[in-house]
């Protein structure tokens, strides 16, 4: 097996993997990692639509952190993908710090003003990744990473849904209502799976295997949601003029 030097996952050690089986192949968890690729097509279909040429101020404006935005979409697909093909410590760090910095990034997004010019979009990724090395070395210095990791995840989760929930250029649409309400039915699903009150081991449909299609298409849909705020930035405009 290509992972056996690998140090493993702290879920592998106390039996707190989602509930597929982990296997002894070079693909340690088939469904939950093939179905992590549809995360990564995610980012891969908006980066394509967000690099296309850009044909107005507003546009070129949102245009840096619409890719940055993809690009991440695209990490946690692999990053995911990682972890359960090697369900190894390794894999988690970039599994979780990929959804960290995911969280994060769209709490920073919804902090400033439809004008993003005065807040640099790179400074949004740096911020974030800062973030990131900061758990990243609190899990490596003490055994109890896992918990450390649970209590600070659940600040950049519940930062980036709130902002989200309350930025009033999203309420009115119907793609981004959609995806949170997809996002929640994910949600849901992972639960019961890593409760294992639904829990198949050697099945091949799994709650985590959806939860992952959910999260493709959420993304997608709040990639949508934030695309459509240059569309109005410039509608604005032209009424104005």
């Amino acid at each position: 097996m290509i992972w056996e030097n690998w140090a493993p996952s702290a879920c592998l050690l106390v039996d707190r993997c989602n509930c597929e089986q982990v296997t002894d192949h070079a693909v340690r968890q088939f469904y939950a990692a093939w179905s992590s690729l549809t995360i990564l097509a995610s980012g891969l279909c908006l980066f394509r639509q967000f690099a296309k040429k850009t044909h107005s101020p507003a546009e070129a404006a949102l245009r840096p952190y619409l890719l940055s935005f993809a690009s991440l979409v695209a990490i946690v697909g692999i990053s995911s993908a990682f972890f359960h093909a090697s369900i190894s410590e390794m894999g988690s760090y970039f599994d979780f710090g990929s959804i960290y910095w995911i969280f994060t990034w769209i709490f920073l997004f919804t902090r400033k003003p439809t004008d993003r010019n005065r807040y640099p979009w790179l400074s949004m990724i740096a911020g974030s990744f800062l973030l990131i090395l900061a758990y990243t070395l609190l899990t490596a210095k003490f055994p109890q990473g896992r918990f450390v990791w649970a209590t600070l995840s659940g600040i950049p989760a519940f930062g980036g849904m709130w902002g989200l929930y309350r930025d009033p250029r999203f309420k009115g649409q119907l793609i981004f209502k959609q995806s949170l309400l997809i996002f929640a039915i994910g949600l849901a699903v992972f639960v019961l799976d890593q409760t294992r009150i639904w829990c198949d081991p050697l099945g091949w449909l799994h709650g985590h295997t959806l939860w992952h299609f959910a999260v493709a298409r959420a993304l997608w849909g709040l990639g949508q949601s934030m695309a459509s705020l240059a569309d109005e930035a410039a509608e604005s405009r032209a009424i104005i003029k």
